[in-house]
């Protein structure tokens, strides 16, 4: 609950960006082809399966493999995993902001989950990814 109330935040910081800067061109050609059913599919399901996968879970465990040191390692793969999220949304340069600080935040939650062992880390990161996609397809629809 707390991660996804540090993801509002971060999201309330950027209000007071113009909306065609938010706007999100491949979701709007989704919907155009394949209609609301395929967005909510897209944006819920396929994007934070194939983004945790991709951006957290390897390039995090790469590093990690990579460099032994505890602290190193983080020091490198949470910048590195965030940098390729916010480039992976090339939108404006505002979401790229906005994703670039929730890419830190899913980072530093998948690396502590892979120390915690309750939940596997990519599942928790998953969770989060697609809690916050689908509030904001439920936001977008209001």
């Amino acid at each position: 609950m707390i991660c996804f109330f540090s993801q509002f935040l971060i999201e309330i910081s950027f209000l007071w960006v113009p909306e065609e800067s938010k706007t999100n061109d491949s979701l709007e050609m989704i919907e155009q082809t394949g209609g609301k059913a395929m967005v909510f599919f897209s944006a819920v399901i396929l994007a934070p399966v194939f983004e945790t996968i991709i951006y957290q879970f390897s390039v995090i465990k790469i590093i990690r493999w990579i460099i032994k040191n505890t602290i190193w390692n983080f020091s490198i793969a949470i910048p590195i995993s965030a940098i390729l999220f916010a480039i992976s949304h090339p939108y404006s340069i505002y979401y790229q902001i906005s994703t670039l600080l929730i890419g830190i935040l899913y980072g530093i939650i998948f690396y502590i989950a892979q120390y915690r062992k309750d939940w596997p880390a990519f599942l928790v990161v998953l969770i989060l990814h697609a809690s916050w996609n689908l509030f904001a397809f439920i936001m977008d629809e209001i």
